[in-house]
């Protein structure tokens, strides 16, 4: 991840019409625990310099920090205080070396952060302060329950336990029942956490992040109200029955894995194979079919595609629909636009790199 960004041939011309290079863009996901100042923090401002880096916290304090993503409360390098730091430095960074990459915190809801996203606002405003303009944006999405998912059974009774034990906002006690079930029934939440999330959020965290003098202390909050509706219906209502988004977004594990679905990638079960073994046009070409009936009844309700799963479903609607001539029209002039400006490059750069 920290060597330089790959030189890439694009499709694109220049004035004189001639091709010219461009970089390669990434982006950084992290939970934020590793990262030190000088081998991780200043390779990414100074050398990489990626379009963003979001930081995935889910929580308000350390308590919650420790019951969300499985750490001890005593361990040095993983604590809630430590991420904060490691925020701080990013910002720090980016601002001593002129840096123009995305700082953006995700947090997932659960009801373990009702009762601290407020915190979590404030800690985050107080760098925005000392760092104008460093931290760009919150997205809060809502947690979801698969099958073949990450959580952390073993937390389990520590969880119940802060739920149960709530002194900072009573109300919140009663979401101790679906919590369980969420965890040992994979039950998704009720929305009824989900409305008082956004309750909170509306009410409490906006008016603290985006309250400034200045345009640049200013933090953007992305809630997705439509993934908060579409994660708590019944599969008979949701829009989306079938996966059209997934062969245009594929997971490459570390070992050059090839997987099906970005959502559960990892999973052995949804492997195509190793792209250094085979390459990547015969993976997509048989990939699939070596997976047999295991994409059967195992996606959430959203995942990561979702905006893109409806979209694909709006517009499978329409060709099935009075508008299908005027949208097989507008689908064919995107296709041709994509094979002659875009598809030619973008597979001699997929070439290069691999």
């Amino acid at each position: 991840m920290y060597a330089r960004r790959k030189l890439l041939w694009q499709n694109k011309e220049s004035e004189n019409g001639r091709n010219h290079p461009e970089w390669l863009s990434v982006g950084l996901f992290t939970n934020g625990q590793m990262l030190d100042h000088d081998d991780g923090i200043v390779k990414i401002a100074r050398d990489i310099d990626p379009s963003f880096v979001r930081i995935s916290v889910n929580a308000g304090n350390s308590e919650v920090y420790s019951l969300v993503h499985g750490t001890r409360p005593g361990e040095t390098q993983v604590t809630f205080e430590k991420v904060l730091a490691n925020i701080e430095g990013l910002a720090e960074a980016k601002e001593h070396y002129g840096s123009s990459f995305r700082i953006d915190i995700g947090v997932l809801i659960t009801p373990l952060i009702l009762d601290n996203l407020l915190d979590l606002a404030y800690a985050l405003k107080r760098i925005a302060f000392r760092y104008p303009g460093k931290l760009n944006s919150v997205a809060i999405r809502p947690a979801v329950w698969y099958r073949g998912g990450c959580w952390n059974q073993k937390g389990i009774a520590g969880c119940l336990r802060y739920l149960e034990s709530n002194e900072r906002r009573p109300e919140f006690r009663g979401f101790a029942d679906c919590f369980r079930d969420f965890m040992s029934k994979g039950e998704q939440f009720p929305k009824s956490v989900f409305e008082k999330a956004e309750k909170i959020i509306n009410e409490e965290v906006r008016p603290v992040l985006g309250a400034s003098l200045l345009e640049a202390n200013r933090i953007d909050v992305s809630l997705p109200k439509q993934r908060f509706d579409d994660v708590t219906k019944p599969a008979s209502d949701r829009k989306c029955s079938l996966c059209l988004a997934a062969p245009l977004v594929r997971f490459v594990g570390p070992d050059t894995s090839l997987y099906h679905c970005v959502e559960r990638a990892l999973n052995p079960m949804l492997r195509y194979g190793k792209l250094n073994e085979e390459g990547l046009k015969s993976l997509l070409a048989h990939g699939r079919q070596r997976l047999g009936g295991c994409l059967e009844n195992g996606c959430p309700p959203v995942c990561l595609l979702h905006e893109y799963n409806e979209m694909f479903s709006n517009i499978d609607a329409h060709l099935k629909g009075d508008e299908n001539e005027r949208t097989q029209h507008e689908i064919d002039v995107a296709a041709e636009y994509f094979r002659e400006r875009v598809a030619l490059g973008l597979g001699r750069a997929i070439v290069d790199f691999i």
